[in-house]
């Protein structure tokens, strides 16, 4: 999957497979420049920017990096300081890590930025190997959606988003073939969803010579490429919109709300929070130690692959602010039974060359780890860690351009004039041109979000006093979980509870908490076997979940006419359907992340952010699909059918 490549005299990388140089041999730097970076202009388009705008420059072949490192180091020279630059490239044949840097240190001016990128590189996962079974077929009477996405691999397994500071940077690294990666760019076809989709201002035309990648230059390359191109692409003049200021209103202080408030913040938005705490993250989001988990799957479906996209994503955000939000000790997820361990064994091949991602450890070398002794083999994530959630959404929210409402509790929402108002129970209102629910459960309470199927599932956690020399090192997952002492106590849990609406921490559940941490690890269970349980603190939240355990992101559906124009799906499951998707326009969502808001919302926020903004999305379209909120509306209506026919 890597690129196979070998060094001349001069120190220049050569592509042993095309037998094709990475750039010219005289000076690549110049070369980029002149052909990529004066040929469109860019010059004189970024100059003429608008503030708080995107540029979208698309690329085939991002080989070494150079072209995009020189896009970067133009941009922060002649763009404005609020407008983003969107660099979205397709690579089938990444160079590793320790290649790209060996290449990278040609260019010795551009060393402040290729460092950024060396860093923020990500692993490349091997593709799931067809052969592999998939989930077993729905039993009788058992949901079943019509599909939606493209078959085959198009989870968009190999695509990874960097953001580079704070932001005004985004790469999107698709590792794919040009023509199928840019494909799974493409707006979406299916009725369901609405065909809106980002096009490219400027495009790179990149990679090795035709006569020797003729593989790559082909018709579906370029009619996928016009497909994405507007009139004015790589055309020698440039006009752009006015700017109007762009506001929305965002119901949720938890960390879904936070991040999007930043990442809409970010790209100019200017953003009004509601929380109806007196605080943020008062919530599913207020235990003072989550960790960051995702579980890796052998599965080619969408839950195994946003699992992935979403870890690989949240460790690149919080790779630069570990030290204000938490630590990053690392995580071990345990095998603690057969099916793990079976689960561990098969994922052995397919992550083998993603080291600084997942590293497969025996009991004795987790023990190692931890710092303490374990019974079970499993995964080491080296660069995770524990985060305070309430520490991460006043930093997210420390924006000039996100102004919080607390003590403020929303209890309508409607669109007037072409814009949105939101009533609060004082009386006041807040008008916006959108709003976003990440409220979790609670947007059941409007009538425009009331039909989502939310699970509401409750968690206890129990904190226990740090005991002298406690060894712990890393967050330790298994059957609960435990995270290294912070403030003079040590946080485990948590309790999975459905249908519980219970709000007051139970004894009982310290008890569950303890004996699980006892399953996995009696070593470190015997500090506190002399505790007394009735004495213990905790604290009892409530997940947000939907049944396929995917978030909603995206634009809200209108219900009634959803379901009116997609009425022949309830008769026949595969009938075509014409008409559009029907949304509320303006009214988006990004809520159930569920027990993984710490790994999900990153993601999810970016997402939605692209969205909102019409931007390159930092996932393939079908996986976005996946995540849409009028799934379940369409589920509902074929499921109808098969009740029909029973």
């Amino acid at each position: 999957m890597h690129a196979d490549i070998e060094w001349d005299d001069q120190g220049q990388p050569l592509s042993k497979s095309f037998g094709d140089v990475y750039f010219s041999k005289a000076n690549g730097l110049e070369e980029t420049r002149h052909v990529f970076l004066q040929h469109n202009q860019l010059t004189d388009r970024w100059q003429h920017l608008s503030e708080n705008s995107f540029f979208v420059i698309g690329e085939t072949g991002f080989g070494s990096g150079l072209n995009f490192l020189a896009a970067w180091d133009l941009w922060l020279k002649t763009a404005p300081a609020t407008a983003q630059l969107h660099f979205v490239s397709v690579e089938k044949f990444p160079l590793h890590k320790q290649d790209l840097q060996k290449a990278l240190a040609l260019w010795p001016e551009l060393e402040f930025l290729s460092a950024q990128l060396i860093e923020a590189y990500p692993c490349f996962v091997g593709k799931i190997d067809s052969k592999t079974p998939s989930q077993p077929p729905p039993s009788q009477g058992e949901e079943q959606s019509p599909p939606l996405g493209r078959g085959g691999l198009g989870w968009g397994h190999a695509f990874h988003r960097l953001s580079f500071m704070q932001g005004r940077i985004k790469l999107t690294l698709i590792i794919d073939d040009a023509a199928e990666g840019f494909t799974k760019l493409l707006a979406s076809t299916h009725p369901l969803f609405i065909r809106t989709g980002f096009k490219v201002d400027a495009w790179f035309l990149d990679g090795f010579a035709p006569a020797k990648n003729p593989q790559m230059w082909s018709d579906d390359l370029f009619s996928v490429l016009a497909n994405l191109s507007h009139c004015d692409t790589t055309a020698t003049t440039f006009s752009s919109s006015e700017f109007q200021e762009k506001t929305v209103t965002i119901i949720g202080g938890g960390i879904s709300g936070c991040h999007t408030a930043r990442a809409l913040a970010e790209r100019g938005w200017q953003v009004t929070l509601i929380e109806r705490h007196q605080d943020l993250a008062q919530e599913a989001s207020g235990n003072p130690q989550g960790s960051l988990y995702a579980k890796l799957s052998m599965l080619d479906e969408p839950q195994a692959a946003f699992n992935l996209h979403a870890l690989q994503f949240a460790l690149h955000h919080y790779a630069n602010i570990w030290p204000k939000i938490g630590q990053q000790s690392g995580s071990l997820q345990l095998a603690y039974n057969p099916a793990e361990t079976k689960l561990h064994q098969d994922l052995t091949e397919r992550f083998a060359h993603a080291e600084e991602l997942v590293q497969f450890v025996t009991a004795e070398q987790a023990s190692k780890i931890a710092g303490i002794t374990l019974q079970y083999a499993g995964l080491y994530f080296p660069k995770s860690g524990w985060i305070n959630s309430k520490k991460l959404c006043k930093l997210l929210t420390n924006h000039s351009k996100i102004n919080i409402k607390y003590d403020s509790q929303a209890i309508e929402i409607k669109r007037i004039n072409y814009r949105w108002r939101v009533q609060l129970e004082t009386g006041a209102e807040i008008e916006s041109d959108v709003v976003v629910l990440a409220n979790a459960h609670d947007a059941a309470r409007f009538e425009l979000t009331q039909h989502l199927p939310f699970n509401r599932i409750r968690g206890q956690v129990t904190y226990l006093p740090e005991p002298e020399n406690l060894p712990l090192k890393t967050v330790v997952s298994s059957a609960g979980y435990i995270s290294p002492a912070d403030n003079n106590q040590v946080c485990i849990g948590a309790t999975f509870n459905l249908r519980d609406t219970d709000p007051n921490p139970r004894i009982e559940d310290h008890q569950t908490n303890l004996n699980n941490l006892k399953l996995y690890s009696p070593d470190i269970a015997a500090h506190w076997q002399d505790i007394e349980i009735e004495k213990l603190n905790g604290r009892v939240a409530f997940r947000c979940s939907l049944p396929d355990y995917l978030p909603a992101v995206g634009q809200a559906p209108n219900k009634e006419l959803l379901q009116q124009h997609f009425a022949p799906l309830s008769v026949n499951a595969r009938a075509g359907i014409t008409q559009a998707g029907n949304y509320h326009p303006g009214l988006y969502l990004n809520l159930a992340q569920g027990s993984r808001g710490l790994t999900y919302t990153p993601l999810c926020a970016e997402l939605l952010a692209s969205i909102i903004n019409q931007e390159p999305l930092p996932i393939s379209q079908d996986l976005a699909n996946a995540l849409n909120p009028a799934r379940f509306l369409i589920r509902g209506i074929v499921k109808r059918k098969n009740l029909n026919d029973s």
